[in-house]
């Protein structure tokens, strides 16, 4: 390439950029107040539209990049307000449907009052307490359609039993399936209070005291497993070995554990051991040494009264 073609190509690439550079231009970048402004209009647009969440969150941006703003913080607190007003006011409407037996409306008014304030507990235990009802209700048609199709001679007879009392049994039945035997025994009770002559009832009863007599057992809490085993008796009075096992041991252990306490204190209250002694022969009248140590504790409270009554005549 020549020295003239160089220059020339040198001239050319300076007209260029020079035409390039004169029609282009630089376009601003929105400064921090720009975009601070544009984020308010947002904040006020979702405000207007009733789209209070949304708006909260654009409330918090703009508090965060202005701490000093008074605006700001007037908003935030504004909204926030107004936030849990309407989210009360859900729950208050959700209440009441529930209470007319609305369940679909409830729950509506209840997701509405979550999704304002998620951190908000009475609508989630309202939910929570709503779920666990209808899996109970599910659970109560599945165990009647059973009980329909192993029973249909009895069908006769469920009849003449109101629907709600009907729920009560089966609901009852349910829960002790499940092992939630508190709430079983609750609910099958409600059923034998107008049905008491009912002995299947009286059946799931039993086994319900039983199961729960077992447990506290299992946990070396004697008198409450005497006391739930004792209810099952009421309900089946022979021809279980389970139950007569269980309440012969728990009184056996009852028994052991009141004498073990009468041998603690009878060297400095005989009053006390006798009463210990005496618990001990209750709940289980073969313990021999209950037996021994009661009968030598009368005499020497005996001895120890006549010592005192000579005493006192001197």
């Amino acid at each position: 390439m020549t020295k003239w073609n160089r220059r020339g190509l040198l001239y050319r690439t300076i007209f260029v950029w020079s035409l390039l550079t004169s029609c282009a231009h630089v376009v601003p970048l929105p400064t921090d107040r720009m975009r601070t402004e544009a984020r308010e209009k947002r904040a006020t647009e979702f405000m207007f539209q009733g789209e209070l969440a949304e708006a909260l969150i654009q409330w918090k941006i703009l508090k965060t990049l202005e701490p000093k703003n008074r605006e700001f913080t007037q908003q935030l607190l504004a909204t926030k307000t107004l936030i849990q007003k309407r989210a009360n006011n859900h729950v208050k409407l959700g209440k009441r449907a529930l209470s007319k037996g609305n369940i679909t409306l409830a729950k509506q008014e209840f997701l509405k009052a979550l999704a304002l304030d998620p951190h908000m507990s009475t609508p989630f235990s309202c939910l929570k307490k709503m779920e666990k009802e209808r899996a109970m209700k599910i659970q109560a048609k599945k165990i009647r359609r059973l009980a329909e199709k192993r029973k249909a001679p009895a069908k006769a007879k469920l009849q003449s039993v109101s629907s709600q009392e009907t729920y009560y049994l089966q609901l009852g039945i349910g829960l002790l399936r499940q092992g939630r035997l508190n709430e079983s025994i609750r609910e099958i009770e409600k059923y034998l209070n107008t049905y008491p002559k009912d002995r299947e009832a009286g059946e799931y009863l039993a086994e319900a005291y039983i199961k729960l007599g077992i447990d506290c057992y299992e946990q070396g809490k004697m008198a409450k497993a005497l006391m739930h085993l004792e209810e099952a008796r009421k309900y089946k009075p022979a021809g279980s070995s389970q139950l007569d096992y269980y309440l012969t041991r728990t009184r056996q252990r009852l028994a052991e554990d009141f004498y073990q306490k009468g041998m603690r204190v009878y060297l400095k209250d005989i009053t006390d051991a006798i009463e210990y002694w005496e618990k001990s022969v209750s709940y289980d009248p073969k313990n021999i040494n209950a037996q021994m140590r009661l009968e030598k504790a009368y005499k020497i409270q005996k001895k120890l009264k006549e010592i005192e009554k000579t005493q006192k005549l001197k």
